[in-house]
């Protein structure tokens, strides 16, 4: 049932009880209320229960009672004592609230009415007014008052006075004083019930005008008029009713339903009548029809006072939800002024949901925020799926209230990515669904990607991770999805290593050169994964790949090799490559010496395609190093050839060149391998212990070492120590040195120094005589004073010794004569 009229002033009709079990020709008579309970008094006399249970939507049958074979006219809960009174045949019965169980007290007969007062009960006779009090079910006379033909009466609210209808009159009763003071007569002709309605201290009384007019007048406790007169004219007389519910009287008559206004007494909607009459209750909650149109769900029902029923049902009247009310200025697009904590539960989700559409509809992009993080209960009350729903690609795929469709029926869905961008940033991180995280890597930029996916959760390679990445790559993202397989690696996700490589090597160079050259040394890749990854980062930016190759785990040694080998031939005369090769054989090496001649013949290599650059560059460091060993320069001991290259100054190049040549040179002396040509002169002369050649070579120290039986070798070692068998001392040899410098002096160079070191440091080894021969009598003796003074000293230390050997062996004659002497006897 729908009043359209009624619905205009803000109220609502809901049904609360139908299909009662009644007889066909039994009809509802009476109707009270008592917390989540309904009683019924029917036509038949008998007396039903409904309940309400906090688990239900609606009242549930409990009992049926049969009170009397008559009507039940009246119904009256009386909460301080827990009774229900009952009026059938002007006799009452009392039942135990809740649950009707039979009482004991005594009946009352002859009752007209029963009203509730503060801390009493009015009861109306044909003859008297009572006021009585009930105490365990005992039946207390407060007063007694003579009145007759009471029909019905009311209490007034903080006063000693009643009013009462006769047959006629409308009186109010002085209980103080014992008197009655008149009003006025309430009908003409026709025979009309009296109504009394108190609200607030003030009563409205009904009076029947003419057969088509009634009236209500107004009047405080005192019987004073307090405001002007409510007229129906044409209507009759509302005799099925009248309620006063807020700042509107509800009168029902015979063919119409008329809703007043308290304030102008002006009808403010009027409405056919179905057979309906109107009372009020204390409570009745009833399911409201059209708020769970809007939210498909059940929210907290309204709250009933007034009832409405037909004989058969039971309807209630309650003020009209505010969901509904802000529904209808939402659909007519106005501004909504609201607080949504004036709502609970569904209701203010649902507000909420209105709320974030009119933003969105009036382009309030900070509310919209607010409103799309806005929380209940631990969770988002703005699904991401309706939100998803209006900024997204996919408009079919949601739950949305009903309340909403015809609004979106005509939406137009914005695109407002940035602001649903910010919406997703702002998330906390278990509010993140996988349709929004994909929505967001589909619109953001590459940027704003990098710096999400540390706030994302990939700690699983699943499908939502791999479609995730798919997307990226799609839309050509490719350092996003590489940042995601990187964090995927450290969560030892099954496969993803594997599937990285691919990926790596399907998008290269696309700024993943890095990422590549990365995930090539982390050692986790499968051999033939790892071949394919370096050669794609090798031919794309080859000095990175060699520098990655430099860098490679040794479990890759032999793929390094592999690789190398393969390369070779196109970059044969490539030195960035040739020592690459060195670096990644020179581990191997370390592992496995039996790869010395393949580490040899590469260092030969290596130095061929060198030397041609650096020709000139080496030339000059050969004339420096003869420059600073000049025999005409008197500083002693010369540096050695091997030495001088390690501690020159060089350029890139070349430095490069002589660390490969003295590593050469290291290997060469291990080996029986010859090594021909220029560069590798000095190792034939070192190896040959050469000292004609080694001179003419500049290496004086090394001539001299090698010819005196002392270590040759470079002070710093790249591999192990070199296996030499070192020299003995060789005179003739040291001879040939001595003739050599004097050879130079006699040339005219003044290499006196040179002569008067190798006197001094070499003296032991040659005799004085052949020492004195070979000198010129040119050469200045003041250079050889030194060497005289030591092979002086030698001489003494040689005749002192032969003295004293002689001497020992005479006193040993001697002594061993005296023994044997001495044994004869």
């Amino acid at each position: 049932m729908v009043y359209d009229a009624i619905t205009r002033i803000g109220y609502r009709i809901s049904p609360v009880l139908k299909d009662l079990p009644l007889k066909e020709e039994e009809t509802i008579t009476a109707l009270a209320t008592h917390e989540n309970n309904i009683y019924v008094g029917t036509s038949l006399g008998n007396l039903l229960h409904f309940h309400r249970f906090e688990d239900t939507t609606e009242y549930i049958s409990i009992t049926s009672l049969e009170v009397n074979s008559h009507p039940v006219t009246k119904l009256l809960c009386v909460p301080q004592i827990q009774r229900l009174l009952v009026i059938s045949n002007r006799t009452t019965f009392a039942f135990a609230l809740p649950e009707l169980s039979p009482c004991h007290m005594k009946k009352m007969k002859d009752v007209s009415d029963l009203q509730l007062l503060d801390n009493s009960i009015l009861v109306l006779s044909p003859s008297k007014i009572r006021i009585i009090r009930i105490q365990d079910d005992k039946i207390m006379v407060v007063r007694e008052i003579n009145y007759s033909g009471a029909v019905t009466g009311n209490y007034c609210r903080d006063s000693h006075f009643i009013i009462v209808a006769n047959h006629e009159n409308y009186d109010i009763i002085d209980l103080d004083n014992n008197r009655k003071v008149p009003l006025f007569g309430y009908k003409t002709d026709a025979d009309v019930r009296p109504i009394i309605v108190s609200f607030d201290k003030e009563y409205l009384l009904t009076i029947l005008s003419d057969a088509k007019t009634s009236m209500a007048m107004f009047i405080n406790s005192s019987g004073d008029v307090t405001r002007g007169t409510l007229t129906w004219v044409d209507q009759g007389y509302p005799s099925k009713g009248i309620v006063i519910e807020s700042n509107y009287v509800f009168a029902a008559f015979e063919e119409k339903l008329v809703v007043s206004s308290l304030e102008s007494l002006e009808a403010v909607a009027e409405t056919n009548n179905e057979l309906f009459t109107i009372s009020r209750v204390s409570l009745m909650i009833v399911e409201d029809e059209e708020v769970k149109k809007l939210i498909d769900t059940s929210i907290q029902p309204a709250a009933s006072q007034v009832s409405l029923c037909n004989g058969k049902e039971v309807y209630g009247v309650y003020p009209e939800h505010k969901l509904l009310q802000l529904q209808k200025k939402f659909l007519n697009h106005e501004e909504l002024q609201v607080d949504r904590d004036d709502f609970t539960g569904e209701a203010q989700d649902y507000v909420t949901h209105m709320l974030l559409l009119s933003a969105i509809d009036s382009k309030k992009d900070d509310v919209v925020l607010e409103l799309l993080n806005s929380e209940r209960d631990g969770r988002l009350v703005v699904s991401p799926q309706f939100a998803l729903y209006l900024f997204g690609q996919d408009h079919e795929k949601c739950s949305i209230y009903t309340g909403l469709t015809s609004f979106l029926e005509s939406w137009e869905f914005p695109e407002n990515h940035e602001l649903f961008k910010k919406y997703i940033l702002n998330l906390k991180p278990e509010f993140l669904t996988y349709e929004l995280r994909l929505y967001y890597y589909g619109v953001a930029s590459e940027d704003e990607c990098l710096d999400f996916i540390p706030k994302d959760s990939f700690a699983e390679y699943d499908l939502e991770t791999k479609s995730i990445i798919e997307l990226l790559t799609e839309k050509q993202k490719f350092k996003s999805a590489s940042q995601i397989f990187k964090l995927l690696q450290k969560s030892d996700a099954k496969d993803v290593t594997h599937d990285y490589s691919l990926f790596i090597n399907d998008h290269l160079p696309n700024d993943l050169l890095e990422d590549a050259a990365q995930l090539v040394v982390t050692g986790s890749l499968e051999d033939a994964d790892y071949a394919k990854t370096l050669i794609g980062v090798i031919k794309f930016d080859k000095d990175k790949g060699f520098a990655v190759l430099k860098k490679a785990p040794k479990k890759y040694q032999s793929i390094n090799a592999t690789i190398l080998k393969d390369l070779s031939g196109d970059a044969n005369n490539d030195k960035g490559f040739a020592t690459l090769q060195i670096e990644v054989l020179e581990k191997a090496f370390k592992e496995n010496p039996d790869l010395k001649g393949e580490v040899l013949d590469l260092l030969v290599h290596t130095l061929e395609v060198f030397y041609q650059d650096i020709k000139e560059d080496y030339d000059l460091l050969y004339e420096e190093f003869n420059e600073m060993n000049s025999l005409e320069k008197d500083k002693w001991p010369k540096i050695a050839w091997l030495d001088f290259l390690n501690i020159c100054g060089k350029s890139k190049d070349l430095l490069v060149f002589v660390e490969v040549y003295l590593k050469s040179f290291e290997l060469s002396l291990g080996s029986d391998r010859i090594l021909e040509g220029e560069i590798f002169k000095y190792h034939r002369l070192f190896k040959g212990h050469d000292i004609p050649g080694l001179l003419d070579f500049g290496d004086y120290t090394t001539a001299e070492k090698l010819a005196g039986g002392e270590d040759p070798l470079p002070r710093k070692i790249y591999y192990n120590q070199p296996q030499i068998e070192l020299p003995q001392c060789n005179q003739e040899s040291l001879l040939q040195i001595f003739e050599f410098y004097l050879q130079e002096y006699t040339s005219g160079k003044a290499v006196e120094p040179a002569i008067k070191h190798f006197s001094e440091q070499y003296f032991k080894y040659i005799p004085v005589l052949d020492f004195l021969n070979l000198i010129p009598e040119s050469f200045p003796l003041a250079y050889l004073v030194e060497y005289f003074n030591a092979t002086i000293i030698d001489l003494n230390e040689h005749y002192r010794d032969a003295l004293i050997r002689k001497a020992v062996s005479k006193a040993e004659a001697v002594r061993t004569t005296k023994l044997c002497k001495d044994f004869s006897k």
